[in-house]
């Protein structure tokens, strides 16, 4: 999907979530969230530094559709952060309760509490 475009970028983010799901997540309606994809209305200042802060998403990204300079994930890592992201919060500390374990007996680097 091409990244040109605010609208198409808030697509991305959104993934494979509905517009409907994806709309209530961040707590606008659907019908806005189709007008901020097709260009039709800018989001707001506050909506865009709540993807930034919820989705984690570069924001000079997201506002300038620059490169991020992260690594890129690959489709497995990109399909888990995207299962993440899309489960109710407690199934997200379930999902880092056993990371974490996995990390401990696999060898694996611990992910460090964010919050």
């Amino acid at each position: 999907m091409p990244e040109d475009t605010l609208g198409q970028r808030i697509a991305m983010i959104r993934g494979q979530m509905t517009q409907g799901d994806f709309a209530k997540k961040v707590g606008i309606g659907r019908a806005t969230l189709i007008r901020y994809e097709r260009g039709d209305n800018e989001p707001s200042a506050s909506f865009l530094q709540q993807l930034i802060k919820d989705f984690g998403v570069d924001p000079q990204w997201l506002l300038m559709g620059d490169e991020s300079p992260k690594p890129e994930l690959t489709s497995m890592e990109a399909a888990l952060l995207d299962n993440y992201r899309h489960c109710p919060e407690s199934a997200q500390r379930n999902l880092e309760q056993t990371s974490a374990l996995l990390a401990q007996r696999g060898g694996c680097k611990e992910l460090k509490d964010a919050g």
